[in-house]
């Protein structure tokens, strides 16, 4: 397809007037084009209404289950029974987090349950094991990041810089860089911890941190008291396993660790892989003047949706990888995302990016996509190398 808008390629029209005529014909397209997205993404949210929480017990059920496994596996962490079952209980602690997550994410879109005081706590409480404020989440995630999809100055995830904005910064921030964008994907969770967890969840601005205000306060005291049961627990459980004398605090901390950090870490990784495959494509452009950025556009052709094999079931990221149906209505649990991705893909059609979820797929799109040139929109190598087609704004079709 065409990425651009073009006016009948070989047709004549006078020299004096093609500039005009080109930008009321340019005008008319675009203007058909916005209506067209429009009546496609209400065509969309009518159907997606089928798919939305209709019960409490089932989500319920399925909290409990995870914060039930949580518990017992941070309990062998704690306990250290031995290194073999200490391991299984850091790995199921890390598996359980990462679902957790996932449940504080939709509890926080108000998507989990039907009810919103349910909605509220579960986010705040599922939240915690891998160290996210539901509040601060909610202003980053809900009102920046998906009000304002790949949009720079608004969305911060994964937000690539021009080729001079790279080559300006001091020799350890392209360090950084290459190792963020690395198409080993080694670099993922060092990008989320630094980039985005730390500046947005633990020191944020002040202005963050007044649009976070209502239940800030909740959440912040949940969360130390959280971090500070794990210390002291971590603590005692050291001090009764009889540790060596003067080595209660380095055996105190390794359970810390393996209790809470790790799975932090895990979670980290989890979050920065999906946010980054999601929203990460040759074929998906960014902006950086608010003109050019369309909101229908960035939910329905400007996001992915990637199927996954078993990799994606057993890592427990295949719901969420349907990522063009979450952008479309956030009401859409995870859990039925992708039973309603079929639903959309009739009405989008190949507007929707959607393929399957390889190996070489992930290292060909990390390789591609290391920097970012706004005015030809169109992805870059750190080197300056174009690795997609030129995007002109406003364009209906993504180049293929």
């Amino acid at each position: 397809m065409d990425g651009g808008l073009t006016i009948g390629a070989g047709e004549a029209r006078p020299r004096e007037r093609s500039g005009q005529a080109e930008r009321t014909v340019s005008a008319d397209a675009a203007s058909a084009e916005d209506i067209e997205r429009l009546r496609r993404m209400r065509e969309c949210l009518r159907a997606l209404r089928a798919y939305h929480a209709n019960s409490i017990v089932e989500p319920l059920g399925d909290v409990l289950v995870h914060g039930l496994v949580y518990v017992l596996a941070v309990a062998l962490v704690l306990t250290w029974p031995g290194p073999v079952i200490g391991c299984i209980g850091i790995a199921i602690a890390c598996y359980k987090a990462g679902r957790l997550f996932e449940v504080g994410h939709d509890a926080c879109h108000g998507s989990y349950t039907p009810n919103a005081n349910f909605n509220r706590w579960i986010g705040r409480l599922a939240f915690l094991p891998s160290l996210h404020v539901f509040s601060l989440w909610r202003f980053g995630h809900n009102v920046l990041h998906h009000g304002y999809s790949n949009l720079r100055g608004k969305d911060f995830v994964w937000v690539p810089l021009t080729k001079a904005e790279h080559d300006a910064l001091p020799w350890w921030r392209r360090g950084l860089q290459r190792l963020y964008r690395h198409h080993s994907a080694v670099g993922i969770p060092a990008y989320y911890v630094i980039e985005l967890w730390l500046p947005r969840l633990i020191v944020p601005r002040r202005e963050h941190l007044r649009a976070a205000l209502p239940g800030l306060a909740t959440d912040l005291l949940l969360m130390g008291g959280f971090v500070g049961l794990m210390g002291v627990a971590s603590v005692g459980f050291a001090w009764m396993a009889a540790a060596p004398d003067g080595a209660v605090l380095p055996f105190a901390f390794a359970r810390f660790a393996g209790a809470l950090i790790v799975p932090f870490l895990y979670t980290a990784g989890m979050v920065g892989f999906v946010v980054y495959f999601n929203h990460t494509h040759p074929d998906i452009p960014w902006y950086r003047d608010a003109a050019e950025w369309n909101f229908a556009r960035a939910q329905m052709e400007e996001t992915t949706c990637l199927r996954f094999e078993l990799a994606g079931y057993v890592l427990g990221i295949e719901g969420i990888m349907s990522h063009t149906v979450h952008h479309i209505d956030p009401r859409v649990p995870l859990y039925r995302l992708r039973e309603a991705r079929a639903c959309i893909g009739r009405i989008l059609g190949d507007w929707l990016i959607d393929y399957r979820f390889t190996l070489r797929e992930c290292v060909a799109i990390m390789r591609a996509c290391k920097l970012y040139d706004y005015d030809a929109q169109c992805w870059m190598t750190f080197s300056g190398r174009r690795t997609s087609e030129p995007k002109r704004p406003g364009s209906l079709a993504v180049t293929r």
